[in-house]
């Protein structure tokens, strides 16, 4: 029996921004056509066409904060069996840097593609569990 080349799981970042509608957890799944709900305004380009391979999007949010410039950094991913354990920092403005008064709310959108080479997600935020999914399974 012969084995196919193996496909490597992309990690795309989609939308990382200060203001974002419509997420109430801190983990999601969201399709292309909630980005602009997520943004709160239409895409500048218009509509997204959809992706080539069979894509999941992860929706990372960590609530409302002061000000903006609270961000997520994705810093490790690694795939053991189908489960995909993300490591996220969580960072701050910095202390002296001057920033507007406006509550932000902050989120990350990732793009997980192949779909279905993972069955689970399990994501960690400062070293600790901040959400785990089952990956949904796509039809096409």
């Amino acid at each position: 029996m012969a084995c196919g080349p193996s496909t490597s799981l992309s990690i795309t970042e989609v939308l990382a921004y200060d203001f974002c509608e419509a997420l109430e957890k801190p983990v999601s799944w969201v399709g292309l056509d909630d980005l602009s709900t997520i943004r709160g305004t239409a895409l500048v380009a218009g509509e997204l066409a959809p992706p080539e391979q069979p894509t999941v999007y992860l929706a990372l949010y960590n609530g409302q904060h002061p000000t903006p410039g609270f961000t997520f950094e994705l810093t490790e991913a690694n795939v053991d069996e189908d489960v995909l354990t993300l490591a996220l920092q969580w960072h701050k403005p910095k202390e002296n840097k001057l920033v507007a008064k406006a509550i932000s709310t902050p989120c990350l959108i990732l793009g997980l593609s192949p779909a279905g080479q993972i069955g689970q997600v399990e994501v960690r935020l400062d070293g600790v569990p901040f959400g785990n999914l089952s990956v949904p399974r796509l039809t096409q």
